[in-house]
């Protein structure tokens, strides 16, 4: 695809994102920014916990401050460097749900087909006990195979309504697990 740019402006929008794509790609970043979403942490904190030169950590923090994924907190008369994430950091590591909606609408097709094949049941029992009173040429194997085909409809029916349930719980709780 070719990109055709603008202004300056754009260029530049493009060189960060391609900087973000690189930095999702180095583990080390990466594991930079899952620990300061849990809250500031100096230089020192951070190597602790990854396991990295100190050298090597403000290195990757100086890299992320560029790009403005992370804060640098300087605070005067204190000798800690305090960072953390900025919003872009954070959306970085965010999980949004996207199949959100296609299970919302499964939830409630499945629901809606459980109800038709229910429906078409009451309806072809309805129609079997017409015909039997109608008709005295109904045999005993025609009434067999009709409550056979009726109870597979309603197997049918409640399968769906029963998968229509789970997916519509499935999305509350990925609705709330977001939200926390």
């Amino acid at each position: 695809m070719l990109t055709i740019f603008k202004t300056n402006s754009d260029i530049i929008r493009m060189d960060k994102k391609n900087d973000i794509l690189k930095i999702s790609a180095s583990e080390a970043k990466m594991n930079i920014i899952r620990e300061l979403s849990k809250g500031q942490r100096t230089p020192s904190d951070l190597s602790k916990i990854l396991k990295k030169s100190k050298s090597t950590v403000v290195e990757h923090l100086d890299s992320l401050v560029s790009l403005g994924l992370v804060n640098k907190i300087e605070q005067k008369g204190k000798k800690w460097v305090f960072y953390s994430l900025t919003k872009d950091g954070y959306d970085i590591i965010q999980v949004k749900p996207k199949a959100s909606p296609f299970i919302l609408a499964s939830s409630l097709l499945s629901i809606i087909l459980g109800f038709a094949f229910l429906i078409f049941n009451k309806t072809l029992v309805s129609t079997r006990t017409f015909d039997e009173k109608i008709s005295s040429s109904v045999t005993t194997e025609m009434i067999q195979q009709s409550t056979f085909v009726s109870q597979i409809y309603f197997y049918i029916s409640i399968f769906f309504f029963a998968l229509g349930v789970f997916c519509f719980i499935f999305y509350l709780h990925k609705k709330r697990m977001v939200k926390e």
